[in-house]
């Protein structure tokens, strides 16, 4: 047998409600992956990996 996941992949999981972001970075853990999730100027909500790539910190 293959190696079990421990979440369904191609799946749609909650990550804030929408009052919570904002402008501003808000960090979350989302299945095991570090996230964070902003406001872009036009009102959608971003999301990127929670890393930086010129240091790999968070």
């Amino acid at each position: 047998m293959g190696e079990s996941k421990p979440f369904p992949v191609n799946a749609w999981y909650a990550a804030a409600w929408n009052y919570e972001i904002k402008r501003e970075l808000t960090a979350r853990r989302i299945c095991g992956k570090d996230v964070v999730l902003y406001r872009r100027s036009d009102g959608q909500v971003a999301a990127l990996e929670d890393a930086c790539w010129h240091r790999l910190l968070p």
